[in-house]
C-alpha cells in the first residue's frame, strides 16, 4: 500500500492552528484507517533494538522501570515503513511543515511560530535535515518541561498505539506559573559522576530541562491512535512527558514516530546505541540516590 501523501499534506494545510498554550497542530486520523492498520502491522513485525535517546531511564519511580528505549532498525527502503520514512524525509513533507509554521499569524497577529533567525535555513535555502525514527518508549521515559533544542526547527510525533489505553500518557503542554521564573535543576556531584558511566543521553540531560514545579499543565496531546502532534520550537513551547503506566497497560511500550526538522544538512536524530557496560549500574545507582533524596513529582494531566 502506497503512502497517502496527498491526504497527509492536505491535513497539514487544513488543520486549525491551535494557539494555546503555544502554536501547534493536533490532527487525529492523519492516515486513512486501512493504511494505519498496515502501519501497525508493519510496526509489530519490525526488529527493535535497545537504544538511548533523550528521556530514556529518567523517571526512576516508574513501574517496570527500564534504562533504555527501543528503536526500529534495519527498515528496508522498499517496505511499508521504509516508504513512509522516505516520505517523512522528503522535501515536500518538510516544507509543508516549515511553511505552515513560518506563516505570519501562525503564532499570533503577524507573528511566525518559527523564530525569524531560523528562516535562513529554509527560506531560499535547503540547509536543513528531516530525521525520524520509530521508537517504543519504555517505562522510565520522562522529559521535564523544556522548549526543545535550538537546532530544531519543527518537532513532530505520530502516535501509533493500537487503542486508546495510553491516551493519558501523551505529550503535556505547559505554561510557566504566574510570577515564577522557570529554573534549571542543579545536578550534584553524584549525578555528574554517574553520568559519565551511563553513556549517551545519561543523567545530565536533565540539566537542560526545567523544574516541574515551575509550570502548570495547560493542555495535552493524548497518545491516541493515528494522531499527529506538530509544533515549531521557540521560547514558549514548553512540553514534556512522563511514561509510567501500570504494568497491564505498558505492553511493549509507547509507539511513536518521533521526528524533527533540524537546522543544517546531514544531521542525525537524537539517538545512540545502547552502551551496555556500566550504564545499568550507573542508572541503578542514580535510581537509589533519587529514592534516598526528597523530590516532588509531577502529576499527569487529567
Amino acid at each position: 500500500m502506497s503512502v497517502p501523501e496527498t491526504q497527509v499534506l492536505r491535513a497539514l494545510a487544513d488543520a486549525p492552528m491551535r494557539k494555546e498554550p503555544f502554536a501547534h497542530l493536533l490532527i487525529d486520523g492523519i492516515f486513512p484507517p486501512e493504511y494505519y492498520r498496515e502501519v501497525l502491522q508493519a510496526a509489530a513485525s519490525a526488529r527493535f533494538e535497545r537504544a538511548t535517546y533523550p528521556g530514556t531511564g529518567v523517571n526512576f519511580d516508574a513501574r517496570s522501570w527500564q534504562d533504555h528505549g527501543l528503536v526500529a532498525t534495519g527498515v528496508a527502503p522498499e517496505s511499508l515503513l521504509g516508504q513512509l520514512f522516505g516520505f517523512l524525509s522528503s522535501e515536500r513533507f518538510a516544507r509543508a511543515l516549515l511553511y505552515r509554521f513560518a506563516a505570519p499569524g501562525s503564532r499570533g497577529p503577524g507573528a511566525s511560530a518559527i523564530p525569524p533567525e531560523k528562516f535562513r535555513f529554509f527560506q531560499d535555502a535547503d540547509d536543513f535535515a528531516a530525521v525520524q525514527d520509530l521508537q517504543l518508549d519504555q517505562p522510565g521515559y520522562e522529559i521535564a518541561p523544556h522548549p526543545d533544542h535550538a537546532s530544531k526547527i519543527v518537532t513532530y510525533l505520530f502516535y501509533l498505539p493500537a487503542d486508546d489505553s495510553l491516551r493519558e500518557y501523551g505529550t503535556l503542554l505547559f505554561r510557566p506559573k504566574t510570577g515564577v521564573q522557570p529554573r534549571h535543576p542543579r545536578p550534584g556531584l553524584l549525578p555528574r559522576v554517574l553520568n559519565r558511566l551511563a553513556g549517551p543521553y545519561g543523567l545530565m540531560q536533565r540539566s537542560d530541562w526545567y523544574d516541574w514545579d515551575d509550570f502548570e499543565i495547560a493542555g495535552m496531546a493524548p497518545a491516541l491512535p493515528n494522531t499527529l502532534l506538530v509544533f515549531a520550537p521557540n521560547e514558549t513551547t514548553f512540553h514534556g512527558v512522563r511514561f509510567d503506566p501500570p504494568e497491564e497497560l505498558a505492553g511493549p511500550g509507547r509507539p511513536v514516530i518521533r521526528g524533527f526538522i533540524r537546522s543544517g544538512r546531514g544531521k542525525r536524530n537524537y539517538l545512540a546505541d545502547y552502551p551496555g557496560g556500566l550504564r545499568p549500574i550507573a542508572m541503578q545507582a542514580a535510581r537509589l540516590a533519587d529514592r534516598l533524596a526528597t523530590r516532588r513529582r509531577p502529576t499527569r494531566a487529567s
